[in-house]
């Protein structure tokens, strides 16, 4: 059976270049809680298929926050932080919705 903080572990491991380019630790942390909240309240923390999906459904959502950062390098220059983070993070979130177990 994955521990939580296992799982918190793997998905830190996931998000590290994401998070070492563009920062939004607090707000990506907040997903992987989200994340471990609901496999936990689904009653799956032990239940290997579902971990593994939660891991590859993370890895997509990191995936398509960095392509967000990649295309908008340029324009960054013009944004204030908060909003840079809205575009990067919020819109893979939202892209992605409903994926389990973030949504």
């Amino acid at each position: 059976m994955a521990s939580p903080e296992d799982i918190e572990r793997e998905f830190l491991a996931i998000a590290g270049s994401l998070i070492s380019k563009v920062g939004f630790r607090n707000e990506i942390y907040a997903w992987i809680l989200h994340g471990i909240d609901r496999i936990q309240l689904d009653g799956y923390l032990d239940n290997e298929d579902k971990i593994s999906l939660a891991k590859a459904n993370f890895q997509k959502m990191i995936d398509r926050a960095e392509q967000n950062v990649g295309s908008l390098l340029i324009q960054a220059r013009s944004l204030d932080p908060d909003e840079l983070q809205q575009i990067v993070i919020k819109d893979a979130f939202t892209a992605l919705c409903p994926i389990w177990p973030f949504c």
